[in-house]
C-alpha cells in the first residue's frame, strides 16, 4: 500500500496522525536510491493565494530551515548528496488554480502528475505543492507525504489557521517545520525504509519517534502538538529538529 503521512490540527493542537492506505501493496521508501543519489532536488509549486512563506530573518531564512536540517541527516556520510532548495518564490513555479476546497489522496496524485520536473540520472526529485483548501482526511490535516512518490502537499489554509495572537510567525515555523516532518517521512524516517540504529519507532503510531522533542515525534491526542513544538521553535531559534537517534539512522545509513 502507499502510505500517506497526514500532518493534523487537533482542536487547537497540531499532530501528526494516521498513515492513510491507498492501494493493498505495502510499499515504502526506496532509501538504497535516494541515498545513492548525488543530487537531492526540491521543486516547489504553489497555486495563487497558497505562496509558501519566503523571507526570514537577518540570521536566518526560513527555507534555511528545510536546508539545514536535510544537511544535519547527511553530515558525514562518505557520499552525502548535494541540495538544491528554492529560498525565494522567483525560484518556485507558480502554477494554474484547482479551484478546490476539497482534495482526496487521488486528486493530490493526479494533480502531481501534471507537473513535469527533469529526469537527471543521479539526480532524486521531490516535488512539494503548496494548495489550497483542504483535504478530505479532516479539515486540520497540514499536508502530507506519500511512500513512493516523492510528493509533498500542503495545505495551505490549515497553515494559515495555526496564527498565535503575539506571535504572528508561527505558521512560518509550522510550515517548515512540517516540510522537515514530511521530509523525514520521505527519507526514510522512522523505520519507514530506513533501518533504525537503535529502537526509537513509536509503533503505536506508524513511522513515528519515540522522543517528544524531536520533529517526527506523533504527539498523542494532540497534547504536544506540531503548533507547541513550532512556536517553541520559533522562541528558541531551534534550527536541527531532529533527534540525535534520527540523525544517527541516516548517517550511518
Amino acid at each position: 500500500m502507499k502510505i500517506v503521512h497526514l500532518c493534523i490540527l487537533i482542536s487547537l493542537f497540531l499532530a501528526c496522525g494516521k498513515d492513510v492506505k491507498k492501494s493493498s501493496t505495502a510499499k515504502v521508501q526506496n532509501v538504497s536510491a535516494i541515498y545513492s543519489s548525488s543530487i537531492l532536488s526540491i521543486k516547489v509549486f504553489y497555486e495563487d493565494g497558497a505562496e509558501p512563506y519566503v523571507g526570514g530573518t537577518i540570521v536566518l531564512k526560513y527555507w534555511e530551515l528545510l536546508q539545514k536540517n536535510l544537511e544535519a541527516l547527511f553530515q558525514g556520510r562518505s557520499s552525502a548528496p548535494s541540495l538544491s532548495i528554492p529560498k525565494e518564490l522567483n525560484e518556485m513555479t507558480k502554477i494554474s488554480p484547482f479551484f478546490k476546497a476539497s482534495w482526496s489522496l487521488q486528486e493530490v496524485l493526479s494533480a502531481a502528475n501534471t507537473l513535469s520536473v527533469p529526469s537527471t540520472p543521479g539526480t532524486t526529485t521531490f516535488k512539494i505543492i503548496f494548495v489550497n483548501g483542504i483535504s478530505d482526511q479532516g479539515a486540520g490535516v497540514i499536508g502530507y507525504s506519500v511512500n513512493g512518490e516523492n510528493l509533498i502537499v500542503i495545505f495551505k489554509d490549515v497553515v494559515k489557521s495555526t496564527s498565535v495572537s503575539g506571535n504572528s510567525i508561527v505558521p512560518n515555523y509550522v510550515e517548515q517545520s512540517t516540510l522537515i516532518h514530511e521530509m523525514g517521512h520521505a527519507l526514510g524516517l522512522v523505520n519507514n525504509g530506513l533501518p533504525m540504529i537503535n529502537p526509537h519507532q513509536d509503533s503505536a503510531h506508524g513511522a513515528h519517534c519515540s522522543n517528544p522533542n524531536c520533529v517526527m515525534y506523533y504527539a498523542n491526542e494532540g497534547l504536544s502538538s506540531m503548533r507547541n513544538f513550532a512556536q517553541s521553535a520559533a522562541t528558541n531559534f531551534s534550527v536541527v529538529m531532529f533527534d540525535q537517534q534520527c540523525l544517527d539512522d541516516s548517517r550511518q545509513y
